[in-house]
């Protein structure tokens, strides 16, 4: 006897066994989780009683993408664990020095954190409006693509060619060196780290990463919880201290106010200071980035940042509370590593805690920077503006695998060659002009997709003041520090145009990426998106047919 079960056979229709339905239920409850398609056919070898065999074969249909994964603790932790890096543990002296006052200073921090707040209520518009991975890469192809046929995807395209191949592997690679200087430092307290040492460990680091991100998602995003945890338990413990230090009455340094504490301070080095204050809050888009695996976008992008943003900026200024509370202004402006000093005056034998916990922020950093990046690599290659085969995934673990490897592959390569640090600094003000796009992409929305429905939107007034923060930031280091540098920064972006009007624009065509493609499928299990694939199973039982997990 042979039967085929289908669609009505877990509903108990009429024409299934008993002894049937036990794995009808199981098979289509897992194939409803698992968001596949299973046809059974069960077939029974009648013999004796004691001799009858039944075989089960099962058929799944799924298809290959990147799986909804991220809930709302995930992209909280997230968007703090991006946002919080090395730099509140080590970079308040380069706001101090050019605030000039104790409140300057604080107020920077306030004013950057308020501003940081507004990008993210522009970021959480355009995501619910276009719930797409791929942050500003998408905004932009998305918005400018269709004005024009050849400048109208441009910026995009020179967006992810600036980020993916420079940008994100340099900034994967320096924070990569800061864990394994961290971690190498407490071994040599009385003489100087050799050199090969931190690369060492910044090549493990590299090489960890990359396999957690490529493993599983939920490994990576519980890594990055677990490290957003920590550096927030770490700035806790600094202003618990901090408050116990001003509840003795120690706020001399605090009660100077406005009162200059040197005589060079101006209009520049106030600039110079809100400056480096953004550098500290960087990452507060990281969650836009990969919009495809948060569950409910529409929801808990919006809870995410309106929690996340507001809670770091409160972080940040109650730890230079606290670091006001032990330290004068100058010797804030001395020291190498401000957490770091306060700790050892304040924590005693508890001081290890900030070195970890800067270990614990570079690791969760680079962790946090492969994973966003491979998704911006994804999106691009996706469109077709990065070779083909870095848009497929995983058919096993559902992750974007090509673009970690290879971006992986680059930091190492970096790390070996060196003089990466400089890379950054001159690139970094770049990323000032894509991200003016993007505000003003939320003006060009509100034209072009004026009629479809918008679960969050933001006064106009807020695009148009973040554009121009954005134009002032990406000028402020020109006109305050003009370097030749800037010009080669700039010029390297622009390169991109010699491959944008061959390989994009008129497509011509590349040898040697289709033997590519097919060698990568083969050696990685790797499929494009929306690929379905097809995988059998047979189970055989003596009695009555098993349960089978698809």
């Amino acid at each position: 006897m042979e039967s085929s079960l289908g669609g009505n056979a877990c509903d108990g229709s009429n024409g299934v066994s008993d002894h049937e339905k036990p794995l009808d239920f199981v098979t289509s409850s897992s194939a409803t989780s698992l968001n596949v398609k299973t046809e059974m056919v069960v077939s029974t070898i009648s013999g004796s009683p004691s001799t009858d065999v039944t075989a089960v074969s099962v058929t799944t249909t799924s298809k290959v993408q990147l799986k909804r994964k991220i809930g709302l603790v995930s992209c909280v932790g997230i968007v703090v664990g991006s946002m919080i890096g090395s730099g509140i543990f080590i970079a308040p002296k380069l706001v101090l020095r050019g605030s000039g006052s104790v409140g300057i200073f604080l107020l920077i921090w306030f004013i950057t954190g308020v501003l940081s707040l507004c990008g993210g209520l522009c970021f959480i518009e355009l995501g619910c409006l276009i719930p797409k991975s791929g942050g500003e890469y998408t905004y932009l192809m998305e918005a400018y693509g269709p004005l024009h046929q050849f400048f109208g995807p441009l910026p995009a395209f020179l967006y992810s060619y600036t980020r993916n191949l420079a940008a994100s592997p340099s900034s994967f690679a320096v924070g990569s060196l800061s864990f394994g200087m961290y971690c190498a430092q407490p071994f040599y307290a009385d003489g100087e780290v050799p050199q090969w040492l931190p690369k060492v460990l910044a090549a493990g680091c590299i090489v960890m990463v990359a396999v957690i991100n490529s493993t599983s998602v939920r490994l990576s995003l519980w890594m990055q919880n677990t490290f957003a945890a920590v550096k927030v338990i770490a700035l806790v413990v600094l202003i618990v201290a901090g408050l116990v230090r001003l509840g003795q009455g120690h706020t001399e340094n605090l009660a100077t106010g406005f009162t200059p504490f040197d005589n060079v301070t101006s209009l520049a080095n106030v600039a110079s200071a809100i400056y480096s204050c953004f550098w500290t809050y960087a990452g507060w888009s990281s969650l836009n980035v990969s919009l495809e695996e948060v569950y409910r976008p529409s929801l808990n992008l919006p809870r995410a940042i309106s929690f996340a943003i507001p809670l770091v900026t409160v972080l940040y200024i109650m730890a230079n509370v606290a670091y006001l509370t032990v330290m004068t202004p100058l010797e804030i402006l001395t020291s190498n590593a401000v957490a770091v000093t306060f700790a050892n005056r304040v924590l005693g034998v508890m001081a290890w805690i900030v070195p970890f916990s800067v270990a614990c922020s570079t690791f969760g950093g680079a962790t946090g920077s492969s994973f966003s990046a491979a998704r911006v690599f994804h999106a691009s290659a996706r469109q077709g503006h990065m070779v083909k085969a870095f848009s497929y995934i995983s058919i096993s673990r559902s992750t974007p695998f090509p673009p970690i490897l290879l971006q992986a592959s680059i930091a190492l390569l970096m790390i070996a060659v060196g003089g990466i640090t400089s890379l950054i600094d001159y690139m970094s003000f770049i990323t000032w002009f894509f991200l003016a796009l993007s505000f003003m992409s939320v003006l060009v929305f509100r034209i072009t997709k004026k009629d479809e429905p918008r679960p969050y939107r933001v006064p106009t007034a807020l695009p148009i003041l973040m554009f121009l923060v954005a134009i002032t930031l990406l000028i402020l280091p020109i006109v305050l520090k003009p370097q030749l540098q800037f010009l080669y920064a700039v010029l390297t972006v622009f390169t991109g145009v010699f491959f944008y009007v061959p390989f994009i624009h008129y497509r011509k065509p590349v040898y040697g990426l289709d033997l590519f493609s097919r060698l990568m499928i083969s050696c990685c299990r790797i499929a494009p998106p929306e690929t379905v694939v097809r995988n059998e199973k047979v189970a055989v039982t003596s009695e009555y047919p098993i349960p089978i997990k698809v």
